[in-house]
C-alpha cells in the first residue's frame, strides 16, 4: 500500500541511509486513523475492525510516517488473510517503558514451518489471501527493519488454525545510535 511504499522509500534513502524524523506522535490517534482507513476494505469482506487502547500515556516521540507504515502493513495483512465475517482487533498499549501496537486476527494462523520463515524477504508463507489479493513476501521483512531502526522490536503469536497476532513495541526513548542514523531529534 501507499504508506508501506513510503516506508520502503525511507529504508532505501539516499546512499542506502535511512531518514527518520522525531516528533510527538499521538499513537492512539494514529491507530484510529489506520483503522478508519481500512474500514472500507474490511467492510467489503464483512470483517469487523475493533479498536482498543490501554494505558494513560500513548504519546510518543518518533517518526509518525514509519509507525503508520507498520500499522498499514499489519492491518492490511490481517484483512488479506482473514475469512469473511471475521473480527480483527487493533490495540495500542502504553506503559512507562514504551508503547506497543498489536493486530490480532481470526485467519488461518501460522504453522511452525511458516513461523521459522517470518521476516525473510521474498518468502511467501503457506496461508493464501482470502479474496485473491497478491502477496510478494516483503511486508513483514520491511516492517521488521523499520521497527528495529526506530529502536523497537516486532513479534508474533500464532497457532495453526487459530489466527495470528502481530505486534511491534517501541521504547519511550530511542537509543542514541539509532537517532544518529536519521535526522536529529
Amino acid at each position: 500500500t501507499e504508506l508501506m511504499s513510503h516506508g520502503i522509500g525511507r529504508l532505501q534513502g539516499e546512499g542506502g541511509q535511512a531518514h527518520f524524523t522525531s516528533a510527538p506522535v499521538d499513537l492512539k490517534m494514529l491507530v484510529q486513523r489506520a483503522v478508519r482507513y481500512y474500514k472500507k476494505s474490511a467492510d467489503v469482506e464483512e470483517i469487523s475492525l475493533v479498536l482498543g487502547s490501554t494505558g494513560d500515556d500513548l504519546q510518543y516521540s518518533s517518526d509518525a510516517v514509519t509507525i503508520a507504515a507498520n500499522l498499514d502493513n499489519l492491518i492490511s495483512h490481517a484483512i488479506k488473510f482473514s475469512p469473511l465475517r471475521a473480527t480483527i482487533w487493533v490495540q495500542v498499549i502504553g506503559d512507562p517503558d514504551g508503547v506497543m501496537c498489536e493486530v490480532r486476527d481470526q485467519g488461518p494462523g501460522l504453522s511452525p514451518e511458516d513461523q521459522q520463515q517470518l521476516f525473510q524477504r521474498g518468502v511467501r508463507l503457506t496461508p493464501q489471501p482470502t479474496a485473491g489479493e497478491t502477496s510478494h513476501g516483503y511486508g513483514l521483512a520491511v516492517a521488521q527493519v523499520l521497527v528495529t531502526r526506530l529502536g523497537g522490536s516486532i513479534g508474533w503469536r500464532s497457532e495453526l488454525g487459530k489466527g495470528a497476532c502481530f505486534w511491534f513495541r517501541l521504547p519511550r526513548q530511542r537509543p542514541q545510535s539509532d537517532q544518529a542514523e536519521g535526522q536529529p531529534s
